[in-house]
């Protein structure tokens, strides 16, 4: 799923990738913006991002978990005075 968001930026967005290194909890990234604005590329990428996972998530019928991880989601999004939805 990672790698599928970092594409689509790729292909859509812009963003052009000369390192990036994925681990379990977090990601690094080395990136170029060809629009010049890296803070909106990122922020662009973290909405897909999430996007794709809470629905990856919410369409999964053998995830035991759905129900706390999509409460655990709302409620970080709650924390957060720039998360809209």
């Amino acid at each position: 799923m990672v790698t599928d968001s970092l594409e689509y930026c790729c292909k859509n967005k812009g963003m052009c990738f000369f390192a990036y290194c994925i681990m379990p909890s977090h990601l690094h990234l080395i990136f170029n913006d060809g629009n010049s604005d890296p803070g909106k590329l990122l922020k662009e990428f973290k909405v897909y991002y999430s996007k794709k996972i809470q629905k990856m998530i919410e369409e999964n019928p053998q995830e035991s978990r759905k129900k706390w991880m999509l409460w655990m989601m709302q409620r970080a999004g709650k924390m957060n005075s720039n998360v809209k939805k």
